[in-house]
């Protein structure tokens, strides 16, 4: 079992393993507000044979956005170009191995256990599983190392100041890296598969877990304030460049081209109640309000209040016809 200490009222067991038997094994779930974009809680176990020469371990979740937008790093996210499993690895490599010298490369969607979310016209999720192996000198000699990983994607696409123009924002996590080590010709590819592909949480811990996602997705938390604050951003950056142009043409095509072009790209438009300037939310929600730091949050529940739900100070924003 690997126990979760500190998660609700007691520790209990969050994810059941399968190892050799006698390997002693440590750690547990690791819960960290400060995690770089909110990627908590996470894994942070390892075991290891009686001899202490073979290792699994698994390491804390990773998260990371990157964009076209030249916004630099948003928030706790780092700002890392990443856009597929095999680029990830390498990174992770290059961390945890510097100068480790990589032999192969797989893809392995086997591992990916559960869908990623559904897309839609704006938004595309998708999950990539892969294994890179490595070799380096360590003070014994010779070592192997697997590195496997399912990262989740997530691409947001819309549409630029200038005709064509498409700015996009990307982020990825890796819910729980593992990594197996051994002496060369010791590592056991098969025997790292068979642990990653039978770890199964604790159903009284996904649980727990469930019920507490399923109340922060009801106010709004989990990923809207960060694709507000991207918004944000981004509207600073074309507020002149779009009033100018809507300024220079007529009223009556303007509002004609307005609604075409804001319904392709699921947008409506609001006026922000601080700075006057118009600027460009998900159409998908219902409501929208504006924080004292800049960011646009927005929700389909009626009775979502910012200030007693999130404690954010935020005003209602108007949509505007």
């Amino acid at each position: 079992a690997v126990i979760d200490p500190n998660g609700f009222e007691k520790p209990m067991p969050a994810l059941w393993v399968q190892v050799p038997a006698g390997w002693r094994t440590g750690g547990g779930v690791v819960w960290n507000p400060q995690a770089p974009c909110g990627a908590t809680p996470s894994y942070q176990w390892q075991a290891q044979s009686p001899d202490g020469r073979q290792s699994l371990r698994m390491l804390v979740a990773e998260a990371w956005s990157f964009d076209n937008l030249n916004l630099g790093v948003q928030g706790s996210c780092p700002r890392w170009p990443i856009t597929d499993v095999r680029t990830y690895l390498q990174s992770l490599v290059e961390r945890q191995r510097p100068g480790a010298r990589v032999l192969d490369f797989r893809m392995r969607n086997d591992l990916v256990r559960t869908p990623a979310p559904p897309s839609d016209a704006q938004t595309r999720f998708w999950k990539e599983g892969g294994e890179m192996l490595v070799s380096y000198t360590g003070p014994e000699g010779e070592m192997r190392e697997s590195y496997m990983a399912v990262v989740q994607f997530m691409e947001t696409t819309m549409a630029g100041v200038m005709p064509g123009e498409v700015r996009k924002f990307m982020s990825g996590i890796a819910g729980a890296p593992v990594i197996a080590s051994a002496p060369a010709g010791q590592l056991d590819l098969a025997m790292v598969s068979h642990f990653a592909m039978t770890a199964e949480p604790d159903p009284q811990w996904q649980a727990r877990m469930d019920r507490q996602n399923t109340a922060k997705a009801r106010q709004g938390v989990q990923g809207q304030i960060e694709r507000g604050r991207i918004a944000a951003e981004t509207q600073r950056e074309i507020a002149d460049i779009n009033q100018r142009g809507w300024e220079s043409r007529s009223d009556s095509s303007d509002a004609i081209q307005r609604q075409t072009v804001d319904g392709i790209n699921n947008v409506d438009r609001y006026t922000d109640p601080v700075t006057g300037n118009e600027v460009q939310l998900d159409n998908r929600y219902d409501n929208a309000w504006r924080a004292n730091d800049g960011t646009y949050i927005q929700s389909n529940d009626p009775n979502l209040n910012p200030q007693v739900d999130l404690g954010v100070e935020a005003e209602q924003m108007e949509r505007n016809e």
